[in-house]
C-alpha cells in the first residue's frame, strides 16, 4: 500500500482515539489481503460482499516495521489488532442513525475496562509487554509457558522476550528451565523455528499441538 495512504489511515485512527476529549470514537473499515496479482482485495462474506469491521481503537504500535491498531471489534469482548497498511475505507461514521436508519453517525468507543486483555494503563513498558506476550502479533490469551532452553542461547531468548522471562532451574550441564508469558499459538511457531535450542515443557496441550504439527510436516515433506 502507498505510504501516503498509510499516513492517512494513521491520522484517521489517531483522531478517533483522541476524539471527544479522549473518550474516543468507533471506526469502521475494510480489511484486505494480497492476491496472486499482487493486489489488495477485501475480506468477503459468503455472498462475496466486502466485510465491514466496526472497532473501538485504543492504541497504535509499530511492530517489525508495520503499524498495528490495538482495538476491540464488535460484537466481541476481547482485544484485537489489525495491520493498518491492510485497512481501507476507514471512517468514524461507524453507526447508522436510529432516526432514519440511513444517516451514518459517530459512536463512542467501548470503555477500556470492558475489553478483556487490554491494559488499562498504556505506556512504553505496557506496550513492550503487550508485544512480547503477543509475539509476531498472534491473537489469543497469553499464558505462562515453561521452556527447556540451551544455556548458551539466552541471547536468543532475550532478543524475542527482552527481560520478560524468569529462570527456574538448571536441568543439567546443557539445559535450563525458564518461563515466559506468551500466546500459545505464537509460541508454537517460535518453538518450532528455534527447535535446536528450545523445547516446550508445558502446558501439555501446547506440546501436543507442536507434536501434531511436526507429524503433519513430516508427511508433507516425505
Amino acid at each position: 500500500m502507498d505510504e501516503t495512504v498509510v499516513r492517512q489511515n494513521l491520522t484517521i485512527i489517531r483522531n478517533a482515539i483522541e476524539a471527544d476529549g479522549g473518550v474516543g470514537r468507533k471506526i469502521s473499515f475494510h480489511f484486505n489481503h494480497y492476491n496472486e496479482k499482487k493486489q489488495l482485495v477485501p475480506r468477503t462474506n459468503a455472498k462475496g460482499e466486502a466485510v465491514t469491521y466496526v472497532a473501538s481503537p485504543y492504541h497504535v504500535i509499530l511492530y517489525n516495521g508495520k503499524y498495528y491498531m490495538i482495538c476491540n471489534v464488535d460484537p466481541y469482548d476481547d482485544v484485537s489488532f489489525y495491520r493498518i497498511d491492510l485497512m481501507s475505507d476507514i471512517t468514524d461514521k461507524a453507526n447508522i442513525s436510529a432516526l432514519d436508519h440511513e444517516t451514518a453517525v459517530t459512536e463512542r468507543r467501548k470503555p477500556k475496562r470492558q475489553v478483556d486483555g487490554l491494559p488499562l494503563e498504556w505506556n512504553d513498558e505496557a506496550a513492550s509487554v503487550f508485544q512480547t506476550e503477543h509475539m509476531n502479533m498472534f491473537y489469543g490469551t497469553p499464558r505462562g509457558i515453561r521452556l527447556k532452553l540451551d544455556r548458551n542461547r539466552y541471547t536468543l531468548l532475550h532478543d524475542y522476550f527482552g527481560d520478560q522471562y524468569s529462570f527456574k532451574r538448571h536441568l543439567d550441564d546443557k539445559w535450563d528451565e525458564v518461563e515466559v508469558k506468551c500466546v500459545p499459538k505464537a509460541m508454537e511457531s517460535w518453538a518450532m523455528q528455534c527447535a535446536d535450542y528450545v523445547e516446550v515443557l508445558c502446558p501439555e496441550e501446547l506440546r501436543k499441538s507442536i507434536s501434531d504439527r511436526c507429524r503433519m510436516l513430516l508427511e508433507r515433506y516425505k
